[in-house]
């Protein structure tokens, strides 16, 4: 009886977690763009959570938007993760990848529609808003595919039938934090730089490619001029991935000269200066983090190499 107790009092403190987490989430993706302009991705992740976690998203986006004095502007989005809520809520025993892209895709588009008709008064309008829907809808149902696969497996297994769900979640996950800076550091650049060059410390020259390759499609997504200093990072991502038996700061070096020599022949300005100080500051973060999470850090490739090389 005590330890049911237990398991249930940890039950909720995971779900309070997780709501917060949602919460906190949301709010921080409200200032991600696409194009320049506002990214519906926070429409994609609640079409993936159940409903409670989407209630949690919901509230964390549209106070984001009030707070910031975008409401009006971003009214398709606010109407659309109501919609979607909504939705969530009538058919929650439903909450299976294809009912997530459908609730997801049939709520943005009867927004878009509503918005692109009545409010804009343009059919163009109405025809982009629908296309956005087909995207936000696609992407709800690999970030549900993507969080299944993390909650119902005892390890984080990169089997090759599921490459393309995080393939796609990470590119999605680049391009959203990309909408973050602070000064001239971009957390979306960061955090991919980060990556391939764990990707390539752990799978050598292929991962520092794909991730490299994946990471520069998120930034462009985000935003064309943020995304063209970010053109050499699949290249960087192979040196890196060549230098993966070394130490290191060896492999940070390789990503790092490889890339500024990208920047130098596509001209340095502003935009070059500032993918540079990120580059620098991913590599920092790699070096600094501990050997297990660079060797493993719980991901096992199915039937790929176990990436062994010396450490710092």
């Amino acid at each position: 009886m005590l330890k049911e107790m237990v398991m249930e009092k940890n039950k909720h403190i995971s779900s309070a977690v997780l709501t917060a987490a949602a919460f906190i989430g949301a709010a921080l993706l409200s200032y991600s763009t696409m194009s320049s302009v506002t990214s519906p991705v926070c429409c994609g992740l609640a079409g993936a959570l159940s409903p409670g976690y989407a209630a949690a998203v919901f509230a964390g986006s549209a106070l984001t938007y009030l707070i910031s004095g975008t409401a009006v502007k971003n009214g398709f989005i606010i109407c659309s993760l109501l919609l979607i809520l909504v939705g969530k809520w009538l058919m929650k025993d439903e909450n299976v990848p294809k009912f997530c892209a459908i609730v997801t895709f049939v709520s943005m588009a009867f927004s878009g529609i509503v918005f692109g008709a009545l409010v804009d008064r343009n059919m163009m309008n109405v025809l982009l808003n629908i296309f956005i829907s087909a995207l936000t809808g696609t992407a709800a149902y690999f970030i549900k595919r993507a969080v299944d696969i993390v909650i119902f497996s005892d390890v984080f297994r990169l089997e090759k039938k599921n490459l393309t769900v995080f393939a796609v979640v990470y590119t999605i996950a680049v391009s959203a934090l990309c909408g973050i800076s602070v000064s001239v550091i971009n957390l979306g650049r960061i955090a991919g730089i980060v990556l391939v060059l764990l990707a390539a410390k752990r799978f050598r020259y292929s991962g520092g490619v794909i991730s490299g390759v994946l990471t520069t499609a998120g930034i462009f997504i985000s935003s064309p001029e943020l995304g063209l200093p970010a053109a050499f990072l699949g290249i960087a991502g192979l040196a890196a991935g060549y230098a993966a038996d070394y130490s290191r700061i060896t492999i940070a070096a390789a990503f790092l000269a490889v890339d500024f020599c990208g920047q130098l022949l596509t001209g340095m300005n502003d935009a070059s200066f500032c993918m540079q100080a990120d580059a620098v500051v991913g590599a920092i973060i790699f070096m600094l983090l501990p050997a297990k999470i660079v060797m493993s850090g719980g991901i096992v490739l199915d039937g790929d190499s176990d990436g062994s090389g010396s450490e710092v």
